[in-house]
């Protein structure tokens, strides 16, 4: 008989406390990390995007499509007009101005900041 054969037991009994002390400690593998919001008019457009992305992929998920493009096409429309309306603060208080006034690196610098 092989000495290994003789360990075999054993290291598979180590093995399977090995795994499940993974589970049962608590380490159930990587779990998302939350991603910091800027405070800034722009991070607050990203956390507006984010709702209505999660708020569209929601309607998606009850309604029926004739094939891919149909849902690619109503996923695509749905971003779109959303885009807009979650944007606009960013746009319209920050961007414009910057634009207007010849501030884009300014722009930049405070957002770089704001991370």
């Amino acid at each position: 008989m092989s000495k290994y054969f003789v360990w075999s037991p054993v290291l598979m009994l180590i093995g399977g406390v090995i795994l499940l002390s993974g589970h049962m400690g608590g380490g159930n593998g990587p779990n998302p990390v939350p991603v910091p919001v800027a405070g800034d008019v722009l991070g607050q457009c990203y956390k507006s995007d984010r709702a209505s992305k999660v708020a569209l992929l929601r309607s998606m998920a009850e309604q029926e499509y004739p094939n891919d493009a149909a849902k690619a096409k109503a996923w695509n429309d749905g971003v779109d007009v959303a885009r807009l309306k979650d944007f606009k603060p960013f746009v319209d208080d920050e961007l414009a101005g910057a634009f207007m006034d010849g501030k884009l690196k300014e722009l930049a610098d405070k957002l770089e900041v704001a991370k």
